[in-house]
């Protein structure tokens, strides 16, 4: 397909090449990026690994690959998923691991926010459409405020859940609401996105 830079002619030459492209080409398109989904082999650029797992990778996948190459870099211990607790452990907090790539229509997408978790804060990995992300460090109890705020069920309906002590949120939210996080953002970002 040839190279991509962050330049826009160039990035709009891709995509022309790819939307002009004939079947057979595109089918070999598609075999390209199954074949990398069996045989995915991580960069060690960061950046570079982000871009690859949204390329060629599914959401299920693409979020438990992130959290624990995030994870793995920091050095913390991964906590096992009957615990309860979250991810991992820094060392002194349990977190919950959350990633979402910037959508089409402008939006985040956090899923399965379990409330009765015994954790301490999510760390909410967001990438943009240049690959560049912004990790917030969010304690609980904000989290719990802006599900409360903005969150909806992930499966079912309110009147199926009346009796449901552990229901999953999720929160769809604008890129324009990102100020809404601002206090929470962690210092080792890329980039610090400036809203206003």
């Amino acid at each position: 397909m040839g190279e991509t830079s962050r330049q826009g002619t160039n990035n709009r030459e891709v995509f022309l090449n790819i939307t002009n492209s004939t079947l057979g080409q595109k089918i070999q398109i598609t075999k390209e990026r199954r074949r990398m989904r069996k045989k995915f082999v991580e960069s060690t650029d960061f950046r570079t690994f982000l871009v690859d797992c949204y390329l060629y990778l599914n959401p299920s996948s693409y979020g438990t690959r992130i959290q624990e190459r995030f994870r793995k870099d920091c050095g913390w211990e991964k906590v096992s998923a009957l615990e309860n607790r979250g991810d991992y452990k820094t060392k002194k907090d349990y977190v919950e691991f959350k990633v979402s790539y910037l959508g089409v229509a402008n939006t985040y997408s956090l899923k399965q926010i379990r409330p009765w978790q015994e954790l301490d804060r999510y760390h909410v990995m967001l990438i943009d459409s240049s690959f560049d992300y912004t990790i917030y460090d969010i304690p609980k109890h904000h989290m719990n405020e802006l599900v409360d705020k903005y969150g909806s069920l992930c499966h079912g309906t309110s009147t199926a859940n009346l009796k449901n002590q552990k229901v999953e949120y999720g929160w769809d939210f604008k890129k324009n609401k990102l100020y809404e996080l601002e206090r929470f953002i962690w210092k080792p970002s890329t980039k610090i996105n400036k809203f206003f």
